[in-house]
């Protein structure tokens, strides 16, 4: 048999195999598959005599149905070298997703910490605009989500979801979820703050000199912890609480702070002498209702009560032309008191006014800037680190903490509800005013409360609820009240914008008290204010 012979039965036995390969039940149709070929018979291997030089045919697939019948040409194709079928699926290709993209949305920038939470330590600082790859997410005992990210090539931190934002609108979901997150361990403070002089009247104490003793901002064990102090840390006792279970002190370097007294080593043993500036709410006090005519709501004996603040505020060194603002977006887009910064205001009949509005103006405290305000802000976050400036507050420093010692403030005006109310149940919203209501008294700070204003239309289920909680807040803790629910009530459209939530006001942001303040509510509040800072100010501050 000659070549051509070996060649051509050679073709032909090749073409029975592919058809052979090819063919498949006529009635059952082949199922489609995706990324995976499914196996083939090859054809009988032949080695022939001469070594073709033209490109072998690819093997054919597995997806012809008919039983077409091949006759072979009289220049068949070479048959394909012996190969060995492994039998093993084609792979399917791989992807690598790109990462979520978070932007850092924090206007001063925050910390970046060790682990997913702010009782973890430091690990680095991040700025306002910068932009990080989502590594992992986790979320912290309080449900907040932190992304993990690489601050630096093999150092690795996390930021709260609070100063981050996902770009492009990318959901939650496209980041993954981490399957481990270092264990908790005691914040500590970074951030290094000069010595103060010695209190006056002040007893002296010591931690404990075989263990570090946790430093708080309210007498109990849910306050927010400031700091662990190392043994035999030096301490002045500044206070106490009526049954003596916890102490205030101060630190060496100006930090007011509350300690279960029995971790303590007093030195001055009479510290039922020391004043009590822990102060419970009182069930008993009436609780002002909206109706009622007052608007600067100062009893005797709030009064009273202010004086006791005050004169324990003096006692930890705090300045009484200091305010601190604290508020959410009514005071941010509101511009709250910047006109009286900037002499953009007239005070008509109100003249009786100006000496109050100099005796702050003159400390700064209309042109400061405050951590305590920020749009959006609610009664939880100001109690946060999350949200603290880490250029000026320690790492353990919540807002209120940090700007407390930052200010020394005397007196606090307090406007926050709208975003409680939009996002946090009632209890909820009631739970964080008695946590921060204590907090500043113990810091010797009177707190001023402020009822809020809505359209009729703004949630008019709930307007009227959260306003009564910061009335009954306020009179559980006898302290001054701003009632401006209740005095915007006669305000076109009850003293709000277009959006009903914030306040209307002159379009060149002039405060005038004469007669405006029957129409914007921006001016309304602003005298109101005036009105209780000038009362504090002749009846409590004697000034």
């Amino acid at each position: 048999m000659g070549w051509r012979d070996i060649l051509a039965r050679a073709g032909l036995l090749a073409a029975v195999a592919l058809i052979a390969a090819g063919c498949g039940e006529a009635d059952e149709p082949p199922v489609p598959t995706l990324m995976v070929l499914p196996e083939w018979t090859p054809p009988p291997t032949f080695t022939p005599s001469i070594t073709p030089t033209a490109s072998p045919t690819p093997p054919p697939t597995a997806t012809a149905t008919s039983t077409t019948t091949l006759t072979p040409t009289a220049s068949p194709s070479p048959i394909p070298p012996s190969a060995t079928p492994t039998g093993t699926a084609t792979p399917a290709p791989t992807f690598t997703p790109t990462p979520v993209q978070i932007v850092i949305s924090s206007e001063v920038g925050a910390y970046a910490r060790a682990g997913p939470g702010t009782a973890y330590d430091v690990a680095g600082t991040v700025g306002a605009g910068q932009r990080f790859a989502a590594l992992a997410y986790a979320a912290d005992d309080e449900g907040t989500v932190w992304y993990l990210v690489a601050l630096a090539p093999g150092q690795a931190a996390w930021v709260s979801a609070w100063v981050a934002d996902r770009a492009d609108g990318a959901p939650l979901a496209a980041v993954a979820l981490a399957a481990t997150v270092p264990p908790s361990p005691t914040a500590s403070a970074t951030l290094a703050i000069p010595p103060t002089a010695a209190l006056p009247g002040s007893a002296g104490a010591q931690t404990s000199d075989e263990f570090g003793v946790n430093l708080r901002n309210g007498a109990g064990l849910d306050y927010e912890l400031i700091d662990t102090l190392p043994p035999n840390t030096p301490l002045q006792l500044v206070g106490r609480t009526a049954d003596l279970n916890w102490l205030q002190v101060m630190t060496l370097d100006g930090r007011p702070g509350w300690i279960l007294g029995e971790l303590l080593r007093v030195q001055n043993a009479a510290v039922e002498n020391l004043p009590v500036s822990w102060v419970e709410p009182d069930g008993a006090t009436p609780v002002a209702a909206a109706s009622e005519s007052g608007q600067v709501i100062l009893s005797g004996d709030i009064l009273q009560e202010a004086r006791r603040i005050f004169a324990h505020g003096q006692q930890l060194g705090n300045d009484p032309r200091s305010l601190l603002l604290i508020g959410d977006s009514v005071n941010v887009e509101g511009r709250f008191l910047d006109s009286f910064a900037e002499g953009n205001y007239t005070l008509g009949e109100y003249a009786y006014l100006q000496p109050t509005i100099d005796f702050f103006s003159g400390a700064g405290s209309l042109s400061a800037a405050y951590l305590t305000e920020h749009s959006g802000f609610k009664y939880d976050m100001i109690l946060d680190p999350t949200w603290s400036n880490p250029a000026l507050c320690t790492a353990a420093e919540s807002p209120l903490d940090c700007e407390y010692r930052l200010k020394r403030p005397s007196i606090a005006i307090i406007h926050l509800a709208l975003n409680d109310m939009l996002f946090y149940s009632l209890d909820h919203y009631r739970t964080y005013m008695y946590r921060v209501i204590p907090t500043l008294i113990g810091y010797g700070v009177i707190p001023v409360l402020t009822t809020f204003t809505a359209a009729d239309d703004f949630r008019p289920e709930l307007t009227p609820l959260y306003n009564q909680a910061i009335r009954e807040v306020a009179a559980a803790y006898n302290i001054p009240l701003i009632d401006f629910f209740a005095a915007a009530r006669p305000l076109p459209n009850r003293g709000t914008g277009e959006d009903g939530a914030h306040l209307s006001h002159r379009e060149d942001w002039r405060i005038a008290f004469d007669g405006d303040q029957l129409v914007y509510g921006v001016t309304l509040r602003e005298l109101l204010t005036w009105q209780m800072l000038d009362e504090l100010k002749r009846n409590v501050l004697d000034l």
